[in-house]
């Protein structure tokens, strides 16, 4: 559930897993943030491609990820899913060996404060 809107995560996974350079993500809510964890099979600069992975997601969800974190491989079952509650309680105990993060956004409490401030300009402006 992000700002009233509902996504199942294997969908946004799914689609940034058709991302070039990216093996397998992980993505969840901790408090009011959105973290996506994401292993990486490309050489390329990490910073330049967290705005790409940006603006998919919200051109194809609407949604934005609070934090970026990149990895190079997450722990998997025998089937070859990802063992997302493991992923999570790594990333929350800091044992999850992390290259790079990128904190983009402020959380979702935020967000609506920021859209909310928008709609009463754009109610200012138009009166």
């Amino acid at each position: 559930d992000y700002c009233g809107l509902q996504f199942f995560a294997k969908d946004v996974e799914r689609c940034m897993e058709s991302f070039a350079g990216i093996k397998k993500c992980c993505i969840f809510k901790a408090g009011e943030y959105t973290i996506l964890i994401a292993a990486t099979a490309t050489e390329r600069s990490l910073s330049t491609v967290t705005p790409l992975m940006m603006l998919k997601l919200l051109n194809k969800f609407k949604i934005v990820i609070d934090i970026i974190s990149f990895v190079d491989g997450l722990p998997t079952s025998r089937n070859g899913s990802i063992q997302r509650m493991l992923i999570v309680r790594q990333w929350m105990n800091k044992t999850l060996k992390i290259n790079e993060t990128y904190g983009v956004s402020y959380g979702e409490n935020e967000m609506v404060k920021a859209v909310k401030m928008q709609e009463w300009v754009e109610d200012k402006l138009t009166k």
